[in-house]
């Protein structure tokens, strides 16, 4: 799929599930005109932790400027879904940390996510790879809101990294379903997920084999 920019500038998005036990997906984001592309391979995980189930997420990414390659540790934090098992509503949450590195630079930084009273708190830090301990910015934010960051110097000056509320939706296209390739996942799946639609699942788990084939 990919998104139209306008002005000869695509954003391209390329994902394909290349293991299925254990699960992994590998997916490539590029842009020509900007010169920018993202690479990764992700696997993910399940395990219950007390009264939530914890989507573990895994494997490095590539990101690729023109000046520039950073690597993060992975794409995302891990997925928490709370009240699990005891009885109350259920709430999502991001927790965990990313660290991004530019080896060319020796630039560092390391966000963090947690939980503080049912509140997706954003924190982190920027620092250079020879000295750890000294701190260049601050990060701090809420998920799905607004980061920011600012000197330890001066923590009152703080300077706007992202605003969710900014944000412009982007129209993503895809090719005509009669274009795309028999093993595209958006057409071989089809099967599977209309038998989950019509609650057969004898059928849903039938059509899975086929493609494990």
């Amino acid at each position: 799929c990919w998104v139209d920019n306008g002005n000869n500038d695509f954003t391209e998005f390329i994902s394909e599930q290349v293991s299925h036990h254990p699960p992994v997906s590998a997916f490539l984001v590029r842009n020509t005109k900007h010169q920018l592309s993202i690479e990764v391979a992700v696997s993910f995980g399940v395990k219950l932790v007390f009264n939530a189930a914890m989507v573990t997420i895994a494997g490095p990414i590539l990101l690729k400027t023109a000046l520039d390659t950073f690597e993060l540790t992975k794409c995302l934090p891990d997925l928490k879904v709370c009240n699990t098992v005891m009885p109350g509503k259920k709430y999502i949450m991001w927790s965990g940390e990313v660290k991004l590195v530019c080896p060319e630079s020796g630039y560092c930084a390391v966000l963090k996510t947690e939980e503080k009273s049912r509140t997706n708190i954003i924190s982190g830090t920027v620092f250079h790879r020879d000295d750890p301990s000294k701190v260049i910015y601050k990060l701090d934010g809420i998920c799905g809101k607004s980061t920011s960051y600012y000197s330890p110097s001066a923590p009152k000056e703080k300077k706007n990294l992202i605003d969710h509320a900014q944000l412009q939706e982007a129209y993503i296209e895809y090719l005509p379903y009669n274009l795309r390739s028999d093993y595209d996942s958006l057409r071989l799946w089809v099967p599977v997920a209309n038998a989950i639609i019509r609650n057969d699942m004898l059928a849903a788990d039938a059509e899975k084999k086929k493609n494990r084939v």
